[in-house]
């Protein structure tokens, strides 16, 4: 068991490090002018869909919005990944970025046109720029911020890299520290119980 957790370790760590040499910087400044919307938000949901002619597989993720850097007021909208499962049905694209609930972090994303059989939301399809580039994901246990290619200060630092390029403030949609240290609850324990346990 102990084996092939570590294989699939090794296995995951070396696909992760291929895909990275297998795309192409794109600079910062250019995925932001190029970019339909870029916002600050959560992963809630995510479901997977052939395309109308069931050539391949896509998934689509909700991202709820907690903070809009470019774009039209929204406070969710759709991102799509290639690749998913559906039924007994897998599609795996290399590179391609994965995307979990509770995912968070920065998106930097452009219109994506598709057509999914069975998908029905009204919300815009949006793909993020560069493959996996375009997220700028939070590493919330060790406070990190990084994309493939770059690893932030803090999330101060992305958002004034960010509005100084947008030239504007970002609109604040929710009150959300995602980095926010949670506090632990602490129980006290009845001087009696004490008594009994400590011989």
């Amino acid at each position: 068991m102990h084996k092939l957790y570590f294989l699939s370790l090794l296995l995951l760590s070396f696909i992760s490090h291929a895909q990275v040499h297998l795309l192409k910087e794109i600079p910062l400044s250019d995925q932001v002018n190029s970019a339909e919307v870029i916002a600050e938000g959560e992963v809630i949901a995510k479901k997977s869909y052939w395309d109308s002619n069931k050539h391949n597989i896509y998934t689509v993720h909700t991202l709820d919005i907690s903070k809009l850097y470019k774009g039209a007021s929204t406070d969710q909208i759709n991102i799509v990944t290639s690749g998913g499962i559906v039924g007994f049905d897998a599609q795996v694209d290399y590179p391609s970025l994965e995307l979990n609930k509770s995912d968070k972090g920065i998106f930097i994303l452009e219109k994506f046109d598709l057509n999914l059989a069975g998908h029905k939301s009204s919300l815009p399809l949006y793909q993020v720029t560069g493959t996996s580039q375009g997220l700028f994901r939070y590493n919330t246990h060790e406070k990190k911020i990084y994309n493939p290619f770059m690893q932030v200060a803090s999330p101060e630092d992305l958002e004034q890299k960010i509005t100084s390029l947008t030239n504007k403030q970002p609109k604040q949609l929710k009150a959300v520290d995602y980095f926010e240290s949670k506090k632990r609850k602490h129980f006290k324990l009845p001087m009696l119980l004490l008594q009994a346990l400590v011989p």
